[in-house]
């Protein structure tokens, strides 16, 4: 309760405002607040349209309320932004699994290669290669 009064403080400052946003995103969706989480985060990326981390966890709400091809757009952002997240490369590698897109299997295949490279012999990272048929030696 004392951070988010802290966080709600900080909407006030023009420079911190982002932060907030992002912040009172994370709490609300620990909170189980989805609806409130997605208004906080889409406020935070207006601040900061690069922001990795508020794109990954919006990208986590937008496929909880079924928004799977938003979901695929906002991991891919994530990706981009932040190429060492081996959990917002999982998330996106799920997604497009679920997604049942053509094109899907050869992302894949390229999203957990690029990751291995930051992140070799991940565990996670190599079954998903192993899902879709890929050997990584």
């Amino acid at each position: 309760a004392e951070a988010a009064q802290e966080w709600q403080r900080l909407l006030g400052d023009p420079e911190e405002r982002y932060l907030a946003e992002e912040a009172l995103g994370r709490l609300a969706l620990a909170q189980g607040d989805p609806a409130a989480a997605r208004r906080h985060l889409v406020k935070a990326l207006e601040g900061n349209p690069d922001d990795g981390r508020a794109k990954g966890i919006l990208a986590a709400v937008l496929a909880s309320q079924g928004e799977t091809a938003k979901a695929i757009v906002f991991s891919r952002e994530a990706v981009r932004a932040a190429p060492e997240d081996v959990p917002t490369r999982l998330r996106l590698i799920a997604l497009l699994m679920a997604a049942h897109q053509p094109e899907a299997v050869a992302e894949v295949a390229n999203i957990a290669e690029e990751g291995l490279a930051y992140n070799p012999g991940n565990l996670d990272l190599l079954r998903a290669m192993r899902s879709i048929g890929r050997r990584v030696f």
